[in-house]
């Protein structure tokens, strides 16, 4: 790292436990947060009362709404509400259902296939090409934003594939992001830190400084 100046810390944040975590089903967009998660909030809020933090971002489904207005509360910060932190956005068929709703399941399927593919299957929910857009966009905007220390409250699934971009690079695939999926968890409230780094050829770079830290829970 003797060769790179970092310029930037981001600080994200996977939500508090919502009341669809623990049933489990099929996350809405309103999922609040259970009191599970609401004490978990703040936890992490404490622990990053005490960082500098130059701007609070949040996804404005209303798990990392309620999340990210512990944080503002005790790092004193407005929050500003950005659409390129939701979580993947899945068929609004499955909204509220049951994981063990065959019809709702059934519809996941078919989603995952569009999900883990390149080529352009239509139906509903997000794409794997619209998913890598939008974590292209998520970055862009983190490099462009002003401050050094930034905090970011957003979702498992997204989390785990701005990780997934970070360290793959363009390497990534379909297929390996989901293997990616597969076999990496994020707590609820956990904290993975990225730094963005300049090199003497004033390239920039994004590295993964900590993983899913979740010791406030413990």
């Amino acid at each position: 790292m003797a060769d790179k100046v970092i310029l930037k810390k981001v600080y994200l944040i996977r939500h508090g436990e919502s009341l669809h975590n623990r049933k489990p089903i099929f996350q809405a967009n309103d999922a609040r947060l259970s009191q599970t998660g609401l004490a978990q909030a703040e936890l992490i809020a404490s622990r990053l009362s005490d960082t500098r933090l130059d701007s609070l971002i949040s996804s404005p489904f209303l798990r990392a709404q309620q999340t990210s207005e512990i944080i503002g509360r005790a790092v004193n910060l407005p929050i500003i509400f950005s659409d390129l932190f939701v979580e993947c956005l899945m068929p609004q068929s499955l909204s509220g259902k049951a994981y063990q709703d065959k019809i709702a399941y059934a519809a996941w399927q078919q989603w995952q296939k569009r999900l883990y593919s390149q080529k352009d299957i239509k139906g509903e929910g997000e794409s794997y090409n619209q998913l890598l857009d939008r974590t292209e966009k998520a970055l862009n905007y983190l490099q462009a934003l002003n401050g050094k220390n930034i905090a970011v409250v957003t979702h498992g699934f997204f989390l785990r594939t701005i990780i997934a971009r970070v360290i793959l690079g363009e390497t990534i695939k379909p297929k390996l992001l989901q293997k990616f999926q597969e076999q990496i968890q994020t707590h609820n409230t956990g904290v993975t830190i990225l730094t963005m780094s300049k090199n003497l050829e004033n390239q920039i770079s994004w590295d993964l400084a900590a993983f899913n830290d979740h010791s406030h829970l413990r």
